[in-house]
């Protein structure tokens, strides 16, 4: 891996262009899904309407509550990220990532950097 960041750094540096990375903990990521851009992705990768309000249904009104040494807090509204549990999680959370992944990956001349 860090061979591979190398030859893309050296490679950028060859033809003048800007590199960017992007690190993503994995673990921690379920819970930052923007639930209106996941409702937009899962649309634009054809899912029925009638299958996006269902999961829309299910994430909505969500509470949550912490735990501290036996105490209870009061509940409050989870309003980002997929359903920690839910069965559905995974493949949510991967249409979101498959998603930005092609964004981020789309074959744009002006700005790719070449490699042979």
């Amino acid at each position: 891996m860090i061979f591979a960041a190398h030859q893309l750094q050296e490679k950028g540096q060859e033809q003048n262009r800007d590199l960017y990375t992007m690190f993503v903990d994995l673990a921690k990521a379920f819970g930052i899904v923007s639930r209106e851009g996941l409702w937009r992705i899962m649309e634009k990768f054809g899912c029925p309407s009638k299958f996006i309000s269902l999961v829309c249904q299910f994430h909505n009104g969500m509470l949550a509550r912490v735990l501290d040494d036996g105490d209870s807090s009061d509940a409050f509204p989870v309003t980002n990220g997929v359903k920690q549990g839910c069965v559905l999680a995974h493949m949510l959370f991967s249409m979101m990532f498959s998603a930005m992944l092609s964004d981020a990956f789309c074959d744009d001349e002006e700005t790719s950097i070449k490699i042979r």
